[in-house]
């Protein structure tokens, strides 16, 4: 019959358009699963890298050798990176093992040891000013290493809450909020820099270094204090509180992250640059760890290892493999670069002219990354001197005034730059006839010293040793190269003629006083006080005399 085959063709079309639209509907689901599956696992991921979040202003990042460069939401850190904030800025870093760490404006830091993952539990951070609050939640995982370093001094989490400032001239301060902080002086003995008085910091108290005072004895530049109430209710401790909690509260967990053997490089430092052919390497991990380095197995005696690795002739890689009993592995890579034996720093242009109140010199400025300091050299007379007249560490410091010159006589200087290898390059010498004509009565000012470090200028200075003396006038300007009192005023008036120190708030200049709230070296956030002066201040003394007035050398002076 002629219609049964259409009947049977139009079941098993619809038999097919059923199998079909069920394929389709396992395809979806099954897509969707995978799709899930997917997401989840790039969370977990996401989870396990080290980023960086914007909580206001503008951050920096350098990777290696390429420039600074604007830092966006939840960009991926890695090991070497530099950061930097503007004045008004803060950051929040969420390392990958759940530790957070939070850095305020003004502040400069490398990211020297990161964790790979959420087991790795060794973080190492350099902070070269600026202040960093570190909120530390492997602190009970044994063998955890979570270092902040400075110039002067390295603190290891014990206790959960730190915070370290950094200040000029490598002065330091390290705030223990919760349980305590272990902290180190670094002290250069006989060229070798070495770790001294290691130092429990209480819950409550803060540590702080003066590194100017260490060559004159290691007790006079460690001070341990009590943490100030006032101190933990400035903006910066306050604010930090409640973004621990709220964090916290949003990770909602109280499970610790499983342990790994851990690598802590103390040298070299990956970046590190070198002349010779050879380059001595130093690390921990925890105890009954095998080490290798580049493929060797090293000795681990009680958790320190040392050996010597050879360096060729440009970039070089060093992999540091720790395998405890367990099989549990941490790896470390260091990237070190030998150079040719000349590689010394970039030398500085001098200038220089005589004025009424001193020998005025300024020099350019070196941009050299392993900068130190820069070495005035003077002679009296004219020729090439070779003797140190005054060292300067802040690359930005680059004009000096002169005033101990005597009227009619030639004055020869020259600035030497000192890397920190301790390599040096001399500039040009600038010779320079005086001409001073400022009061020259019986008796001097002598040499005026200034320098910024966390919202305060500390200001020293010789004793006037004349006769007829009324006061000290400190002066400073923002726009007057040569200040003098009282044609700029002056910041603060001192009537003993024994005090030869003064330490001004920044924000005094414009009569609001914070020196309650300021604790040293601590870097002001928005709102505390306003502080008018910022960028370069020429600041210097005026010596006021029955006879006249004594003007002292300009100093300079960058606030933040």
């Amino acid at each position: 019959m002629p219609s049964q085959p259409k009947k049977n063709l139009k079941s098993s079309s619809n038999l097919a358009l059923i199998l079909g639209g069920l394929l389709i509907v396992v395809l979806i689901i099954g897509g969707a699963l995978i799709w899930s599956n997917r997401d989840k696992a790039e969370d977990n991921d996401a989870n396990e890298k080290n980023t960086i979040t914007l909580e206001q202003g503008t951050t920096f990042v350098k990777s290696g050798d390429s420039e600074f460069k604007i830092v966006s939401n939840d960009y991926e850190l890695e090991e070497g990176d530099q950061l930097k904030t503007e004045k008004d800025a803060m950051a929040t870093i969420y390392f990958a093992n759940q530790n957070v760490a939070r850095i305020s404006g003004n502040t400069e830091v490398t990211l020297e040891n990161i964790p790979e993952n959420k087991e790795d539990v060794d973080i190492a951070v350099v902070i070269n000013k600026g202040s960093i609050w570190s909120n530390v939640y492997t602190v009970g995982e044994k063998d955890a290493n979570y270092i902040v370093t400075t110039e002067s001094g390295i603190f290891k989490a014990t206790g959960t809450v730190f915070n370290v400032g950094v200040g000029d001239s490598a002065r330091a301060a390290c705030y223990a909020l919760d349980d305590g902080i272990e902290g180190k002086v670094k002290k250069k003995i006989k060229d070798e820099v070495k770790e001294v008085n290691k130092t429990k910091i209480k819950q409550g108290y803060y540590m702080h270094i003066d590194p100017k005072k260490l060559p004159k004895s290691t007790k006079d530049a460690l001070k341990l204090k009590k943490i100030k109430q006032e101190t933990k209710d400035i903006h910066w401790f306050k604010w930090n509180n409640a973004k621990d909690q709220e964090y916290y509260a949003k990770l909602g967990c109280d499970e610790k992250v499983k342990k790994t053997p851990g690598v802590y490089i103390y040298y070299p430092k990956t970046g590190a640059t070198t002349t010779k052919t050879k380059v001595a390497l130093k690390g921990s991990t925890t105890l009954d760890t095998t080490v290798t380095v580049n493929g060797k197995k090293i000795e681990n005696k009680n958790g320190i290892f040392k050996t010597t690795v050879s360096i060729k002739m440009g970039k070089n890689t060093i992999k540091i493999v720790a395998t405890d009993k367990d099989k549990k592995v941490s790896k470390k890579t260091l990237s070190v670069t030998r150079k040719e034996e000349d590689a010394n720093p970039t030398a500085v242009n001098i200038n220089g002219y005589a004025a009424a109140d001193g020998n005025h010199i300024s020099w350019s400025k070196n941009n050299d990354s392993d900068f130190a300091s820069y070495k005035l050299q003077r002679l009296v007379g004219y020729g090439t001197p070779t003797s140190t007249y005054i060292t300067i560490s802040n690359r930005y410091s680059t004009a000096y005034t002169d005033a101990s010159v005597t009227s009619g006589k030639w004055y020869s200087y020259r600035v030497v730059v000192v890397d920190k290898g301790g390599n040096k390059t001399y500039g040009n010498v600038v010779k320079i006839k005086a001409k001073k004509t400022s009061s020259d009565e019986e008796g001097s000012s002598g040499t005026f010293s200034a320098y910024y470090s966390g919202g305060k200028v500390y200001c020293s200075w010789n004793k006037y040793t004349g006769s007829g003396f009324n006061y000290y006038k400190i002066v400073g300007s923002s726009t007057n190269s040569n200040p003098k009192y009282p044609e700029d005023g002056y910041l603060k008036a001192i009537s003993d003629v024994n005090t030869t120190s003064a330490v001004l708030a920044t924000s005094a200049f414009s009569g609001c006083s914070i020196e309650s709230l300021t604790p040293a070296f601590f870097t002001i956030a928005p709102g505390d006080c306003p502080v008018p002066f910022h960028g370069t201040v020429y600041m210097r003394l005026t010596t006021v005399t029955s006879g006249g007035k004594i003007h002292s050398n300009v100093v300079t002076v960058v606030i933040p």
